[in-house]
Parts: C-alpha cells; structure tokens; sequence
C-alpha cells in the first residue's frame, strides 16, 4: 500500500487507533477527518505528504507522530483536534499551511528552524496555547497567524523574521511581544 486515498476513513467516528504499513507515503485529503475516537497515530517514516483537513475533528487525538520526512503541514491538518495538547513538528518542514492547528488543543509548540512561513490562521483560535519557541530560519508570520490565541504569553519573534502581519497577534490579549 503506497497510500490511503481521499475520505477513505472521514467520519469513521468509532476508529480508535491506526496502524499504518511503513510503505505508506502519503494520504489523501479529509483521509481521517472527523474520526471523533481516533487517540494517537504514528505516521511510517517514509510518508511525505497528507492532504489537506487530513485529521480535522478528530477530538480525541492526543499523540501524533510526524516523520522527519514531512515538508509541509497542509490546512487545516489538525484543525479541531481540541484534546491534541503537543505535537513535535519535525526539522525539514518548511511551511505550517493555513489553518493547520485552528483552534486545536495545544499548550505549546516549538517551531523548528526549517520552517520559513507560518501561513493565514495556522494556529488561530488554539485558546490553550501559553508558549511558541521560533527559531532563526523563520521568515514569515501571516495574517491571523496566532489570532485570538488569548492565552499566549510567550514568544520572541527571531531576527530572521522579514514580515509579520499587523493581524498576526489579534486578540492574543496576554502577549508581550519581544524580539531578539
């Protein structure tokens, strides 16, 4: 198996738990959105893609494991997964996609040096999220990056930042912004 096609599992609302064969490289779009059951995954080391609202709604997903292999994290990936409280986002991914953690359960995230844009909204509404790590490498912030993240109290924004949207920060009403 070489891939799970496009809404093969979305809204299998008893799916606990997946175990995917290491020779999967990629899944589609909406693949497990709204599997309500689904804990924890680990994806096969050798996968470099999933579509986009791959995990969407699945609110009881609390372990994720992304292989290093992973470039990109597509929209609204993990968006609405409101029990998913950290997820390690592996060196080599470049860009956090549209929405990818909306309104998501995370308390923190380190965002790696290989990331150079964190894209519209990627993690608007994440009500619990108290810290972000950025590292040098980091180029963008877009619009409503963190927008109403009303929790967050610790960022520094790297020096390597060139753009950093007047909305990326909305209603983040327990940020002091510093910059290093």
């Amino acid at each position: 198996v070489k891939g799970i096609d496009e809404g093969a599992f979305a809204g299998c609302v008893r799916l606990e738990s997946v175990t995917l064969p290491e020779s999967v490289e990629w899944l589609g779009h909406v693949a497990f959105a709204r599997c309500e059951s689904l804990e924890s995954l680990t994806l096969p080391k050798k996968m470099r893609s999933f579509g986009y609202n791959c995990f969407e709604g699945c609110n009881s997903l609390k372990r994720v494991v992304l292989p290093d292999s992973i470039v990109h994290i597509n929209l609204y990936a993990f968006a609405r997964c409101s029990s998913l409280a950290n997820i390690d986002i592996p060196e080599g991914v470049t860009t956090i996609g549209e929405n990818a953690f909306e309104e998501s359960g995370l308390t923190g995230v380190t965002i790696p040096k290989s990331v150079k844009r964190i894209e519209l909204g990627a993690f608007a509404g994440c009500r619990n999220l108290t810290k972000v790590t950025l590292h040098e490498g980091l180029e963008e912030i877009e619009d409503f990056a963190f927008l109403n993240c009303s929790s967050l109290t610790d960022i520094e924004i790297p020096l390597s930042v060139k753009f950093v949207s007047s909305t990326a920060f909305e209603g983040c009403d327990s940020l002091d912004i510093g910059k290093r």
